[in-house]
Parts: C-alpha cells; sequence; structure tokens
C-alpha cells in the first residue's frame, strides 16, 4: 500500500482528459464508508480527487504516477485527550474551554477532513468544559466540531484540570489506580501542612 498521498492533499493531474486540472483527495462527499483510497485489481491505490466543489460533484479516480502533489495536508495539531481552547475566530463557543474526543459522537468521526471554502481542513471533535448555544441559538450543547484554526492548545497549568465529567474521572481513576499500585504515593510527605483534622488541602474554586 502506498502512503505518497494522504486525504487533503492537493494534487495535480499529470496525464489524460483532467492533465493540468488541481483538486483535493477526500472522502466521497454525502456517501457514508466511502473512502478516498481504494485499491485497483493489481492492488494498486488509487485516489479520488475533487475538483471545483462549489459547481458540485465533480471527481474522479487517479493512480500514484497519474498525480503530483502541489500541496500536501498539514499534519495532525491536536491529540485525544488534549485541552484546548475555542479561539475567537470560531463560529461559536469562543473563549471556551474542553478535551479533545474523537469519540464524541463516534469514534471515526474526528479527526477528519472536511471541505470549506479555502479548502480542505481538519476538523476535531471537543468535549466543551460548559454547554454553549451555537451561532444559531440552538442548544446548548457539551460537544461540537471545531477546525484546527479554530482551537488553541493551553500552556497554562491551572487550565489542564479536566473539568468534563468523563475526562474528570478517567484522571482520578488511574491516579487511584497508581495509589493502589504504589502504596507509598498515598503517605503525606514530611513537608505536608497538617491540620486537626488531617493534611491542609486547597479549597476548589467557585
Amino acid at each position: 500500500m502506498s502512503d505518497k498521498f494522504g486525504q487533503g492533499d492537493i494534487v495535480r493531474v499529470l496525464e489524460g482528459p483532467h492533465a493540468g486540472r488541481e483538486g483535493a483527495i477526500y472522502d466521497a462527499i454525502g456517501i457514508p464508508h466511502d473512502p478516498w483510497m481504494r485499491m485497483d485489481e493489481e492492488g494498486r491505490p488509487e485516489y479520488r480527487v475533487y475538483f471545483g466543489l462549489e459547481r458540485g460533484i465533480d471527481a474522479g479516480w487517479f493512480s500514484d504516477e497519474d498525480l503530483e502533489i502541489v500541496r500536501p495536508m498539514p499534519g495532525v495539531a491536536f491529540r485525544t485527550g488534549d485541552r484546548v481552547r475555542i479561539r475567537a475566530e470560531a463560529y461559536w463557543a469562543r473563549g471556551e474551554l474542553g478535551t479533545v474526543n474523537p469519540g464524541a459522537w463516534a469514534p471515526p468521526l474526528t479527526p477528519r477532513v472536511v471541505h470549506r471554502r479555502e479548502g480542505p481542513v481538519r476538523v476535531h471533535m471537543v468535549h466543551l468544559d460548559h454547554p454553549r448555544r451555537d451561532a444559531s441559538g440552538d442548544g446548548p450543547y457539551t460537544v461540537g466540531s471545531f477546525a484546527e484554526a479554530e482551537l488553541e492548545l493551553l500552556d497554562d497549568p491551572t487550565d489542564w484540570a479536566p473539568a468534563n465529567p468523563a475526562a474528570r474521572l478517567a484522571s482520578e481513576g488511574g491516579a487511584l489506580k497508581q495509589v493502589i499500585e504504589n502504596p507509598g504515593l498515598g503517605r503525606p510527605s514530611k513537608g505536608a501542612q497538617t491540620g486537626a483534622t488531617g493534611p491542609k488541602r486547597n479549597r476548589p474554586r467557585t
């Protein structure tokens, strides 16, 4: 199997009736489970290239030898579990924090490459910390899909506390497992501040 081209790559056709035309490699638009690459009868890869999507479906299948790369799709910018902030340029939920999670609706859904006016765009599903209404006033929603340009990775350690219930439970479960496997982790250090009822803890923010 070839990895010469990938979904979202901008390519140019070299030969045949479409020679010189540029397009983007996509899944079949509007057809579920119809991928952007397939193998021909001899086991060689072919790629589905769309041209001029604004004029309707205009696409064809092309082999490795038929295409050359014009602009590759950038690598994935975010990973599952990353804490992110919705940028001010986003369509909705501006300023909200959330957690990248490809299984928010269904595991295959994100990250995925979608067609936008500016070209191929990778989107991620994000669990929002707080329900928000979209730009049309619908909702509130706790999950949404956002283009990578609409997200920024949080770099403030105080922002990394998993506020989403599912993420919080997973984090607490992992910590509990570590304590069970390593009993010493659960003991207070010599320098810990203690009060009448035990170690002093920071109060949760309200």
